[in-house]
């Protein structure tokens, strides 16, 4: 019996890889998403040189199939902010190839690596289809151990939903902090002026993905670190119509984060947000990305890299 080992170093040398994982759409055109991103990295002024994964190619359409990063890529950067359109091509992403196709994701983070992921149908974009290649999109999501979204995401929960723009009243119209608990981030609008024409009739983004059921895993034995529920749903038909339209996915919680302050901690600082941040009006995307790029960097990467219980 012979066993190859393929020996990767974590260096960490170089600060945030942002990842783009997103298909071309009308509504936002590639450029516009990758220069909304850019301004948010100049705008945080604080990385020396930000590194960037196109999936799909510099035009989010060179690929059909993804480019997906390898963990030898990965384990060079301290950070990775992903943005994923969960549908990708044909259901296709980077995302999925890392988190339920490959363990490159977990091996990453479990490593010392830090994630944000944000985007749309992120959830099913982590679990894998019949055919093997695609991500699962059939909502409700009941989550639990051995599922990515569980294990680092920390959603644990017997219903996570998604809102598929079935129904206008149920579109992301604003996201505001969790209540009754310290505000992390401020709240954040929707800009308009960023929606389809159709979306902007309903007055809200779609595809949003929703925590319905409270994550149990803070109450497990072996629960470790703590976690940080972030924003709640603003849905379109509670804030935007008139009158009313009570939604079902209003005050839902849709971004969370988890950090451990152990230097043997199980993996790095995780934060999720379940809706795309590029439909935000500028000012309060920059906010939100300020305060959250200082909290990843509050955690320093650990000096020598190694794996923690993942093959």
């Amino acid at each position: 019996l012979v066993l190859l080992a393929n020996v990767i170093d974590f260096s960490f040398d170089r600060e945030v890889l942002f990842v783009d994982d997103s298909f071309d759409q009308i509504y936002p055109r590639d450029s516009e998403q990758d220069d909304f991103w850019r301004s948010l990295f100049d705008g945080y002024g604080g990385f020396g040189q930000v590194f960037e994964h196109p999936a799909h190619g510099p035009s989010d359409r060179t690929f059909l199939a993804p480019q997906v990063p390898t963990l030898a890529e990965l384990s060079r950067y301290q950070v990775l902010v992903w943005d994923c359109q969960g549908s990708g091509y044909n259901g296709s992403t980077a995302l999925v190839n890392v988190s339920a196709i490959n363990r490159t994701l977990r091996s990453y983070l479990t490593a010392g690596g830090k994630l944000w992921l944000s985007g749309r149908m992120t959830i099913g974009a982590t679990l894998l289809a019949g055919n093997g290649i695609a991500g699962d999109f059939i909502y409700p999501k009941e989550l639990g151990p051995g599922d990515f979204a569980c294990d680092f995401l920390k959603l644990c929960s017997t219903s996570v939903r998604n809102d598929k723009a079935a129904d206008p009243k149920n579109t992301l119209r604003e996201v505001n902090p969790f209540p009754d608990m310290p505000t992390v981030y401020n709240e954040m609008l929707v800009d308009p002026t960023k929606l389809s024409p159709v979306l902007a009739d309903r007055g809200g983004v779609s595809n949003v993905d929703a925590i319905f059921d409270p994550i149990f895993v803070e109450n497990e034995q072996d629960f470790r670190g703590s976690l940080d529920s972030l924003y709640v749903y603003g849905a379109t038909g509670d804030v935007f119509f008139n009158p009313p339209q009570p939604s079902p996915y209003h005050g839902r919680l849709c971004a969370v984060r988890w950090q451990d302050p152990d230097p043997d901690r199980e993996h790095g600082r995780i934060q999720w947000f379940g809706f795309p941040m590029y439909y935000f009006f500028d000012d309060q995307a920059q906010d939100t990305f300020n305060k959250s790029m200082d909290w990843f960097r509050e955690e320093t990467s650990p000096s020598q890299s190694r794996f923690r219980g993942e093959p």
